[in-house]
């Protein structure tokens, strides 16, 4: 098949998903009766704040919690504008990924198939169901998604419109999810490393971009109080003896008005409004809003190995062979925290969206071994093509996702299952981007060199090709016996004319 045959077929299956994922927007739509969405955890807080004046500085991070969120529930509303914006912008997400992982192959047909898997995967409930409640879970993995299309598409091409989009991108994706800053910083070093070596000065102001945009995140939300640590204290710490008593010692006042926070089931949202209007509770507010973010981090840290077990746990709990509990239909977690909450609704594609998914352990363990030991063969085979993006976004995403992990658990110890799944779709992603590398650069031969621009030229094309950063392409003939399928890179690049 030609390359603009393979192209139809990808613009055939992004048709489909896309009216899968406007099928679904519909029939949560008529689920909910086109009102508000579900709440879970903390959906009260965002709901209280989206409520403010505009000009309330309670809206704009006041309340403790970053803005992005609030500010979109208050623009689109707690409805059905925002499944909208949630679903159809989740659906935007992985087709612009998809594409550009296809722009990115080399044959034709392994870019087909690894977007299609990319798309397939995103219908999985661990994803797909996020779009149905008032959290920040769908747009901040929607977020993630994007950052590692851009991320492509600046090492493939080494464009200046990816390079300008990272920031803006960047500070809207942490505002809707503050962990994500650790994301940001650690691509803010790799730049730095990146500049330094490549004495480009866009990639410098990037990595200054980036490194100013996590000093100011550090700044300002250094002088307020988490609802994450609020809700630890309350929720697990005046609930367990051994850690009540380790707050105690850090100078938590304790009272029967203290201790009656931890009744039942709650949200941070409440809990912020009972203490602030509660005299009795006067001293413990100001000791939460004082000295909590400190004894939170000393009672993690107090055990490195116990914090790196404990947040393997809560890994390995966001890693289900069933779908977690806040995602089974019938939403038992939302009920106790909201008894009028409707049920959510299994989407159209979820069942095959759950093999993507791969719960089984075993079966994954098995696929991430396999994966890590294919690319380490491959690249000896062919170390030419250690510069394809795919390549080093896929490795990057490994090399982080330790780190991922342990910050996913510090910054909330209470949903550790729902707070995983960013971990738990960095992994499955980076696999994706690795198997495809792997095959492609299989298939490509050993006949490979580096080019400059980014995509792949042809010999005869190299000398025009634009500055931007390496990547790989196959100098040999398209109608090759050895070369059966369709050169996607080269064809992007080169005139039809210029090619026998």
């Amino acid at each position: 098949m030609s390359a603009s045959s393979w192209r139809r077929v990808l613009m055939v299956i992004s048709a489909v998903y896309l009216l899968v994922q406007i099928a679904n927007v519909i029939l949560v739509g008529r689920s909910i009766g086109f009102g508000q969405l579900l709440e879970l955890g903390d959906s009260t807080l965002f709901i209280q704040l989206s409520s403010k004046p505009w000009l309330s500085g309670e809206l704009w991070g006041g309340g403790g919690i970053v803005f992005g969120y609030p500010v979109l529930l208050k623009l689109f509303g707690l409805g059905f504008g925002m499944l909208l914006l949630q679903t159809l912008g989740s659906a935007a997400a992985w087709l612009v990924l998809g594409w550009e992982v296809f722009r990115g192959s080399h044959r034709a047909s392994v870019g087909v198939v690894s977007a299609a898997f990319l798309m397939v995967l995103s219908l999985a409930p661990e994803v797909s169901y996020l779009h149905q409640f008032i959290m920040t879970d769908s747009l901040g993995l929607s977020g993630f998604v994007v950052m590692v299309a851009i991320m492509l598409r600046l090492l493939r091409t080494g464009s200046q419109v990816a390079c300008a989009l990272v920031i803006p991108v960047a500070l809207v994706w942490v505002e809707i999810r503050p962990t994500n800053i650790v994301f940001v910083l650690l691509l803010s070093l790799v730049a730095v490393v990146w500049a330094a070596r490549s004495r480009r000065r866009d990639i410098a102001v990037l990595a200054a971009g980036g490194l100013l945009l996590c000093a100011g995140f550090a700044v300002f939300h250094s002088q307020q109080r988490g609802q994450v640590v609020t809700k630890w204290v309350v929720d697990v710490g005046l609930d367990d003896p051994e850690i009540r008593a380790f707050l105690v010692a850090q100078g938590m006042p304790i009272n029967e008005t203290v201790l009656s926070l931890g009744d039942g089931a709650g949200i941070s949202g409440d809990y912020a409004g009972r203490m602030a209007a509660d005299p009795s509770l006067r001293e413990f507010n100001k000791w939460v809003e004082d000295e909590s973010l400190d004894a939170y981090t000393k009672w993690l840290l107090r055990d490195p190995a116990a914090f790196t077990a404990d947040a393997s746990r809560s890994f390995a709990a966001s890693l289900p062979e069933k779908p977690p509990d806040f995602i089974i239909v019938g939403q038992e977690f939302g009920k106790k925290i909201t008894p009028t909450a409707r049920d959510a609704v299994w989407p159209i594609g979820g069942s095959i969206g759950s093999l993507a998914w791969v719960r089984p352990h075993l079966l994954l363990g098995l696929i991430v071994g396999y994966t890590l030991v294919l690319a380490t063969v491959v690249l000896r085979l062919r170390p030419k093509m250690w510069r394809d993006a795919r390549w080093q976004t896929g490795w990057l995403m490994v090399y982080i996702l330790p780190v991922h992990v342990g910050v996913s658990f510090f910054a909330d110890t209470v949903e550790v299952v729902r707070h995983g799944l960013g971990a738990a779709l960095q992994l499955r992603v980076a696999l994706v981007l690795l198997i495809a590398w792997s095959v492609d650069a299989l298939w490509v031969g050993r006949n490979v060199q580096p080019t400059v621009g980014g995509r792949g030229t042809s010999s005869s094309t190299r000398s025009s090709a634009t500055e931007g950063l390496v990547a790989t392409t196959v100098d040999s003939d398209l109608n090759s016996p050895a070369l059966p399928d369709v050169d996607v890179s080269r064809s992007n690049s080169v005139p039809s004319s210029t090619r026998s």
